[in-house]
């Protein structure tokens, strides 16, 4: 990679020229890991816990109800805009009790409008969940039973349906792959806005999100072009899902908190939003409605992330109400409701009829006084790992869950869901399954495998046979029988946390924890890739390969596998053996642009370029969007590393247009521009980059560089040990580490740096031409010499050590050497001063006054203030008057 600043002679250097101040892409030893995050289905920053729990309702100063005090169409003719905060708890928010979050807008909304205190979902899932949510029907009448493999079908009818049939112009904005148009959401919407290619992509292969601003600015240039019509908008913010990455200045603010920092930014963003509806002239005849898919486990129950119980943790969810001067205000709901119940509610409000058959009823009717039933499931625990699916029924006063070992919580007195008193209170327990039986009965889905401690009277074993459930009365249930989440869940969330370690740049803590996890479960093929990547990051390529080859023959079906071991070997430098690991993939799925990306990379080591730029193109070619950052990166290097700055900016600039905050396009680009003197751009660049990922080493490395040409020497180096904090074997990090104390002048830090980079960093060609130049300056001439020679031997092609060697061979009198040398040295780089300069005073000695002629003329044009320019003058003054 080009180096990003180019110096002149050192003062006291005694050969050669321009220390190398790095910002090169990361090894093949740090590269190889992003294999892993791709599989990842759960991603979170920060462990954080539950809110706090306060004494007495945190809504006392609002006014209760029972209902919305409104009559059917009290509304008519308004607009609807439906926001849905994607994994946020209700206790997490100012007006439902946190006292350590600002969320204003939020809390406005609530006051001036109706907050629902238990409002539930109807699964703790996103795709499901805004199934619910649109239809107004549980998951077993609409048919979305879980992320990524249900899709809404064509015969289900939506809110955007509904009120689009009428007139209403509708369009959605959302913010993850998993609300994807193809999973069929899109019904009803005219304008269904789920491009994410502007958003963030956390890892290759895991899905992109798009942030809050960038959410606000597709749903504001649609509101602009339909500002005069009637409409209804959904818009989705996605940010509090894991990872919890918020933007500044909500990543300071809640340093300890970023789960909560995710809530704050979306609440910022959603006010900006409300401004705009103000500014367009609509807000005040405009109905918003606030709510989420589902919550946030955050440790409770052993669940720090969703999907795998069914506790209030995860299906508690906010749910505010407000129409400017319409509707009541500050007014709070306490009766349980679910999801289901917006879609016949907003009709209601309307004055617009609702379809027969809904599972929800209107928030504008009286709730009878008895609890009342709400249906509860997840399929996600069956179809992500292959356990129990569990169903339950909450009513106000009693939770019941049908699970392998079915659970009952009294809420009134244990609302932290802590004592199950399933058979303490069997008679409610019953009571509940036949309520369940009721609701889902012949939902082929809810085939739970049920324990023997159950009692089941006649009428309940017969209906439950009828629907092939097998009912067991002996000691033990069918040793292949489906486990129970419960027995699950603290192996995964110790994976989880693994993970987490792992991608918060903590890779020591991650194989602590993944190595006692595989003790528990030797054959979890997923925590094998993950310790792998662990190990990689921290240099360890023997244990690394050890447990990526138990993968692979644990799981050969899986191409992800033989390219994590490709990956592995490509830091061992074992090309052959990696380029093996790359058949073996191919041959289970031929076109993968993985494959191809790796395939380049070994391309590049054995220095053919044509061959890796044509398998990038390839790669290119066959992505369908998921790497494609990451193989532009790629090709933006190899073009930095042919000298072609232009077309790696090119290649940078596409990057982020397919995402937007791209840590290593930001710093590829923040690279050139420093070199191009453009400071300001590159400034941005790298603030957009750590933005919302902070754990970028490629850019700490480029700030590092950025901060040691601004002499801010301390904040350079400490840049550049938080990328060494993240991964020990970056080699550019080592490299502009020692460059920033030996400009702080401290040179005997500067060679510890450098030899440490080069114990943990082998093959990173700068640190000994780093290293050898800062050798050349205490005088050390031979063991400078050994060390251009190393880097030599990693990057045959560079001019600066091919020049500098050339040097030391004409000093030592091995002029023959020291032309090669040199020669090649121009030939790499044409425009390279220091080198013609060198050949032109060797051609000179040798009496070749044509060839001296034309380097040192050449050498001069190329850098006419060089300290030599003088000189140089001279001697080609010298040549034209035909003297010596």
């Amino acid at each position: 990679m080009a180096p990003v600043e180019q110096s002149g002679q050192e003062e006291g250097s005694r050969w050669g020229q321009r220390l190398v101040l790095v910002a090169a892409v990361l090894l093949v030893g740090a590269g190889g890991v992003t294999l892993l995050v791709a599989a990842m289905l759960h991603w979170r920053s920060l462990p954080v816990s539950p809110a706090r729990r306060i004494s007495g309702p945190p809504w006392a100063a609002l006014e209760p109800a029972d209902r919305i005090e409104a009559t059917s169409g009290a509304l008519a003719g308004w607009n609807v805009l439906v926001v849905t905060l994607d994994t946020t708890r209700a206790d997490r928010l100012g007006a439902y009790g946190n006292r350590e979050i600002e969320t204003p807008v939020l809390d406005k909304l609530a006051r001036e409008g109706l907050l629902f205190a238990n409002a539930m979902t109807t699964v703790p899932a996103t795709m499901p969940a805004h199934s619910s949510l649109m239809t107004g029907l549980y998951p077993f009448h609409h048919g979305v039973r879980a992320n990524g493999t249900f899709r809404l079908e064509e015969e289900q009818i939506t809110l955007a349906e509904i009120l689009s049939n009428r007139g209403v112009r509708t369009a959605a904005a959302v913010s993850a792959y998993v609300l994807d148009s193809s999973y069929g959401l899109d019904q009803g919407f005219e304008s269904y806005l789920d491009d994410l290619t502007r958003g963030i992509q956390h890892a290759p292969q895991m899905f992109r999100e798009r942030p809050a601003e960038l959410a606000n600015q597709a749903a504001v240039e649609w509101l602009r072009g339909h500002v005069d019509e009637r409409f209804f908008l959904w818009l989705h913010y996605f940010d509090p899902h894991a990872p919890y990455l918020p933007p500044e200045p909500f990543r300071l603010r809640y340093l300890d908190n970023p789960y909560d920092g995710e809530i704050a930014y979306v609440d910022q963003q959603l006010g900006v939003l409300l401004d705009e509806l103000v500014a367009l002239g609509v807000r005040d005849r405009t109905l918003v409605v606030v709510t989420a898919d589902h919550g946030e486990g955050l440790g409770e129950h052993g669940e720090f992330t969703h999907s795998l119980f069914l506790y209030d943790a995860t299906l508690r969810v906010p749910l505010i109400v407000h129409a400017p001067t319409a509707l009541p205000q500050g007014r709070v709901i306490e009766r349980q409701v679910s999801l289901v119940d917006v879609v016949p509610t907003v009709l209601d409000l309307l004055g617009i009829d609702a379809p027969g058959g809904l599972d929800g009823r209107s928030l504008l009717d009286q709730l009878p006084p008895e609890p009342r039933p709400i249906y509860v499931e997840t399929l996600a625990t069956m179809t992500l790992h292959g356990w129990a699916p569990l169903f339950g029924v909450r009513r106000e006063d009693f939770k019941y869950v049908f699970a392998p070992r079915p659970e009952l919580y009294d809420l009134r007195h244990d609302p932290g869901e802590l004592e199950n008193l399933f058979e303490e209170r069997s008679g409610i327990a019953r009571e509940l399954h036949r309520v369940l039986v009721d609701l889902a009965g012949e939902d082929p889905h809810l085939v739970a495998p049920i324990v023997p401690n159950m009692e089941v009277d006649d009428a309940s074993r017969e209906a439950l046979a009828a629907l092939g459930y097998i009912v067991t009365t002996g000691e033990a249930a069918e040793e292949d029988a489906p486990i129970d989440p419960k027995d699950g869940i603290a192996h995964w969330e110790r994976v989880q946390r693994g993970v987490f370690q792992r991608n918060s740049g903590d890779a020591v803590g991650a194989i602590k924890t993944l190595e006692a996890a595989l003790e528990a479960v030797p054959r979890d093929v997923f925590a094998l890739q993950v310790l792998a990547g662990a190990y990689l990051l921290q240099g360890r390529a023997e244990e690394a390969l050890e447990r990526a080859l138990a993968a692979e023959t644990l799981e050969g079906s899986n191409p992800s596998i033989p390219l994590l071991v490709a990956s592995v070997h490509l830091d061992r430098r074992e090309l052959e053996r990696a380029e093996a690991a790359i058949g073996r993939a191919r041959a289970i799925q031929a076109d993968d642009p993985h494959a191809d990306s790796l395939a380049a990379r070994v391309a590049a080591l054995r220095g053919d370029a044509g061959e890796a730029l044509r398998l990038l193109q390839r790669a290119l070619a066959l992505d369908r969007g998921a790497r494609r950052a990451q193989l532009l990166n790629q090709l933006a290097d190899l073009h930095l590393e042919r000298g072609s700055r232009d077309e790696a900016r090119t290649a940078f600039e596409e990057a982020l247009e397919t995402d937007a905050f791209n840590g290593q396009s930001h710093a590829g680009l923040a690279e050139i521009l420093w070199d191009d003197g453009n400071a300001d751009k590159a400034h941005w660049h790298l603030a957009q980059g750590l933005r919302f990922n902070p754990v970028q080493p490629r850019a700490l490395s480029v700030l590092c560089g950025v901060r040691m040409a601004e002499k801010r020497f301390e904040a350079a180096i400490a840049a550049c040990e938080r990328a060494l904090e993240i991964t020990p074997v970056y080699g550019p990090a080592h490299a502009n580490l020692g460059l920033a104390y030996r400009r702080k002048g401290d040179l005997a830090r500067a060679e510890q740096v450098y030899r440490n980079g080069i114990e943990r960093a082998p093959g990173y060609a700068a640190l000994y031409q780093n290293l050898a130049q800062l050798l050349l300056r205490q005088g050390r001439e031979e063991e400078a010499a050994a060390t251009f020679e190393r880097a030599a031997l990693l990057d045959p092609d560079n001019a600066v050590v091919l020049a500098n060697l050339a040097v030391y061979h004409i000093k030592i009198g091995r002029s023959d050497s020291a032309r090669l040398l040199l020669t090649r040295a121009v030939q790499v780089d044409p425009d390279y001063a220091f080198a013609h300069k060198q050949l032109g005073v060797l051609s000179l000695a040798e009496q070749d006054k044509s060839r001296a002629q034309f380097h040192l003329a050449r050498s001069l044009a190329l850098d006419p203030s060089q300290p030599d320019a003088g000189m140089i003058r001279f001697q080609l003054d010298q040549i034209e008057d035909g003297r010596p």
